[in-house]
């Protein structure tokens, strides 16, 4: 193993350093002197350090979506503030993809179809939240008496005793935190409401659903229905129902949903009004489509809702599933495939 040597020479008024192998530790003119408190090098003008993306410069996915909405749900059946967690959602981007295409060819509310003759297909996506909708489930407060109370009476009507405020009325008020006081304010604010509910909220990736096959009768059903039919057998037949009745199935009740509460502050040329995203695309000759593939596709920011939070809920029974609205402001609406690889369609320009 060669020997190393560490030799300080002295040059001018200053000492430098050098470093010599064992086989030239006698040759001084081998050892390359290193100089001390050398300058750094100026890096050049146009270096960009590579900046990894911190959590809050990602945009919020469907998934985490889904489990934000699921935490406020939980928290507000158990009464439990939330706030903290809610404020980091606050002025977050988000992206919520929505298959589209999972059902059957329909023109109604959201779907799609296609003709094959003249290869043209049609995409449509209606909003389902609106005013209306979040007053029915208690999310917004409902038109009342008092709040007609400051509009001009119409022809042949008469203000009543009724119409002004009670002391009980006044009561209650007084009882308000001033934070109730500025969240029934918030929401008495709002005028219009466009959004979606997200349907089959408990799928967290943005796929159709696996479709299986009903298992057929297991024995021990099939022997019930032996016994049952030996029962009735011999029996006056007008006596016995054909058929028993049968649990007709309904629509299920959704539970999670995306919209933006306008207000009178806001500028209206934004608003759809409940008017549908819809599309009519003709397809190149040897163009191919998976209906399975078809996505809504929103994106914008998140933002604070007439509750002072990002996501409100309503609890309209405690058996129930809570139904829930996260408050978002929507810059791009558009039709797409699976991969984002095909824009069919887009509104907005986010």
């Amino acid at each position: 193993m060669a020997n190393f040597i560490a030799i300080r020479v002295k040059v001018g008024n200053a000492y430098r350093f050098g470093l010599c192998g064992g086989a030239a530790m006698l040759l001084l003119a081998g050892c390359k002197p290193v100089p001390l408190n050398e300058p750094a090098k100026t890096p050049d003008k146009d270096y960009r350090p590579a900046m990894t993306p911190t959590v809050q410069d990602l945009a919020v996915d469907r998934a985490r979506l889904l489990r934000a909405m699921a935490d406020a749900a939980s928290a507000a059946a158990s009464g439990t503030d939330d706030s903290s967690a809610q404020a980091a959602l606050e002025g977050r981007q988000f992206i919520l993809k929505m298959p589209i295409g999972c059902g059957p060819q329909s023109k109604e509310a959201t779907g799609w179809t296609y003709d094959a003759a003249s290869q043209r297909l049609f995409l449509t996506a209606k909003p389902d939240i609106d005013l209306a909708g979040m007053q029915a489930i208690g999310l917004l407060p409902k038109p009342d008496a008092a709040d007609k109370a400051g509009a001009p009476a119409s022809a042949g009507e008469t203000t009543k005793a009724a119409d002004t405020p009670k002391a009980s009325d006044k009561v209650a008020d007084k009882d308000k935190t001033a934070a109730e006081r500025r969240l029934s304010a918030s929401a008495l604010e709002v005028e219009a409401v466009d959004g979606f509910w997200v349907p089959r909220p408990w799928m967290l990736v943005d796929s159709c659903p696996v479709v299986t096959e009903r298992p057929a009768a297991v024995p021990e059903e099939m022997a019930a229905d032996d016994k049952s039919a030996d029962k009735n057998k011999g029996k006056d037949k007008s006596a016995v129902p054909e058929t028993e009745p049968v649990a007709v199935a309904t629509a299920p009740v959704p539970a999670f949903g995306i919209a933006h509460f306008y207000t009178a502050r806001e500028p209206r040329t934004g608003r759809r009004g409940g008017q549908a995203y819809t599309i009519t695309r003709r397809m190149t000759e040897g163009e191919q489509f998976d209906p399975a593939s078809l996505r809504l596709v929103m994106r914008g920011r998140l933002g604070t809702g007439p509750s002072g939070k990002v996501i409100q809920c309503a609890i309209p029974d405690p058996d129930r599933h809570p139904r829930c609205i996260i408050s978002a402001t929507f810059d791009r609406v558009s039709f797409e495939n699976a991969d984002g690889s095909v824009i069919y369609a887009q509104w907005g320009g986010g």
